[in-house]
């Protein structure tokens, strides 16, 4: 019948064509293809991958290609950068302090609201351990508004342990604000105690009473630990 003759046709058109594919599939260039060429693809993308790997290992960024990205870069780079910087100033073998106007520039110019970027500059200066950033650290631990980053600026005095900031130090033991005293008590010994300076003693004994707790710990703390002194072992 006629519906016979068409799908007899049909059936030998596809399996002439089913004929050819698989021959083509058979022929040396397909198999040289699928044997040796995509293997070979597979292992210079894996080469390359190394490569660019061994390569970022072997030379990873400096600590000035990081200042460029948090001055260039955008309000998502920035504070990324800033990290990367913490982390590469954390790993260097000894302070760096060829960096500490540029990041003094960038503290300056940043803005109110990149608390966290502010911060972390805060605390790259205190690992610098650069006396020349004394006075900007001071100035953000007495009139900065944000207590976070006052904190970070006197921790950063108290790692840099320059004997000129002790007199600021030990008036901020008076700070109202409890936070402010707290991170005072602590700083203030450990600025005192690089020199010997006993003038630090009454102060941090007078803040042993002090109605915040943790300022009395840190003032006894002080005096201990920096001072050698045992004024504060009952708090202790």
């Amino acid at each position: 019948s006629r519906v016979s003759l068409t799908d007899d046709r049909e059936l030998r058109k596809q399996i002439a064509e089913e004929a050819q594919l698989g021959a083509a599939e058979g022929s040396p260039g397909v198999r040289a293809f699928q044997f040796f060429l995509v293997p070979l693809l597979i292992v210079g993308i894996c080469v390359l991958l190394y490569w660019g790997l061994s390569h970022v290992v072997a030379n990873p960024r400096k600590a000035e290609d990081w200042l460029k990205d948090i001055k260039e870069g955008g309000l998502n780079t920035r504070p990324h950068a800033a990290l990367k910087l913490v982390e590469t100033l954390r790993r260097a073998e000894s302070p760096d302090r060829s960096l500490t106007p540029g990041i003094l520039d960038l503290l300056r110019g940043t803005r109110p609201e990149e608390d966290v970027l502010r911060k972390t500059l805060l605390s790259c200066l205190g690992m610098l351990k650069d006396p020349r950033a004394g006075e900007t650290l001071l100035e953000v631990a007495t009139k900065e508004g944000n207590l976070e980053e006052r904190a970070a600026a006197l921790d950063s005095l108290g790692a840099i342990k320059d004997p000129s900031t002790l007199a600021p130090l030990v008036k901020l033991l008076d700070d109202p604000n409890p936070i402010v005293r707290k991170y005072a008590a602590f700083n203030a010994g450990a600025v005192a105690g690089r020199t010997g300076d006993l003038s630090v003693v009454e102060p941090l004994r007078a803040r042993l009473k002090d109605s915040t707790a943790d300022v009395a710990w840190n003032a006894a703390f002080a005096l201990a630990y920096f001072l050698r002194n045992d004024a504060g072992t009952d708090t202790l």
